[in-house]
Order: structure tokens, then C-alpha cells, then sequence
């Protein structure tokens, strides 16, 4: 089960239109909280299959990493020194926006699998509360890579030469 959470001043605020959500009803700051360990929270949703981009807000205690269909998108963050939540990665005091490309999704009803993977570091249950919230959009067809742009644009102006060379012999 998940319950809803309410971050109080420990965390930040949820991300627009998303709430906190935590593996026991009295977690988060200042509540009871889970023992040292993962926790898993799955989502399922519907996609046109394709290629996708977009980017993720994402916000845990004490950080997550998140998988699309069993593969790993958003890594863990490094915890550090900080009494609430990682250093740097998805952290508990503000949003963590993450660029995502070439992201291939499935077709059919709930065919697409979100799973976040909360590591809960705190030994004290009370001293260090669990809990993730996210935000994801994602966009149909990826846009191509600079590189490729690159390589594109050279081939299109190598292909003008060529015509206009041959148009002057003519």
C-alpha cells in the first residue's frame, strides 16, 4: 500500500499537480518511518508505441532511482551528509528535472511501467522519513542529436555542390 504524505518544512512542498506519497500511512517528517532498506512503488500507463522524449521531476527521501519497463532511466542519487535527504540526485529538498530521450515505450492498455526504487537510509525510524513524488512528461518522436543534425546538414550541402557543379557543366 501507499498513503499519502504531507511534507511539512523538512521537505519541499509536492511538485505541481502531484502529491508525496510514502510507504506507511504516519511516514514523513516527523512520523514513524520504515526501517533501513528499498521500497517499490510501480505505476502503470497507456502509450501509442514509439520513440519518446521529455523529462521527469522527481523528488525522494532519501533518494530513488526510477526504471521504465525494467530499464533504468533516473539513477540513484549520492546520499552525502545531509540529516534528510541525498546530496545530489532525486533529493527531498527540491525538484530533480531530468532530461529523457530515446525512450522506446509500448502499445496497449497499461503496457508501460514506471517502478521507483526508494532507498530509505535512516537506522533511526523517527530521525529519517521515506517518501518520493514525481512529475513525467513525455513527448512522441525524439528530436535528433546535434551530431546527427551535423551530418545531415554537411550531406545536404555536399548533394547542392554535386547539383549546382553539374547545372554549370550542362
Amino acid at each position: 500500500s501507499t498513503y499519502v504524505l504531507a511534507p511539512t518544512t523538512v521537505w519541499s512542498a509536492p511538485i505541481g499537480n502531484s502529491t508525496w506519497i510514502g510507504n506507511a500511512a504516519n511516514a514523513g517528517p516527523g512520523g514513524v518511518n520504515p526501517a533501513y532498506g528499498y521500497y517499490q512503488y510501480t505505476t502503470s500507463f497507456t502509450a501509442i508505441g514509439g520513440s519518446y522524449g521529455g523529462s521527469m521531476d522527481i523528488m525522494a527521501d532519501d533518494t530513488a532511482e526510477v526504471l521504465l519497463n525494467g530499464v533504468v532511466i533516473v539513477p540513484f542519487g549520492v546520499l552525502g551528509s545531509d540529516s534528510h535527504c541525498a546530496g545530489s540526485g532525486s533529493s527531498c529538498l527540491g525538484g530533480n528535472i531530468v532530461g529523457l530521450s530515446n525512450l522506446n515505450l509500448l502499445s496497449g492498455s497499461n503496457a508501460n511501467t514506471l517502478t521507483f526504487i526508494v532507498e530509505q537510509a535512516g537506522f533511526i525510524a523517527y530521525a529519517d522519513p521515506s517518501g518520493l513524488d514525481f512529475t513525467a512528461n513525455l513527448v512522441s518522436g525524439v528530436a535528433p542529436e546535434p551530431s546527427s543534425l551535423v551530418l545531415l546538414g554537411t550531406g545536404l550541402m555536399g548533394t547542392a555542390g554535386l547539383l549546382f557543379r553539374k547545372q554549370k557543366t550542362v
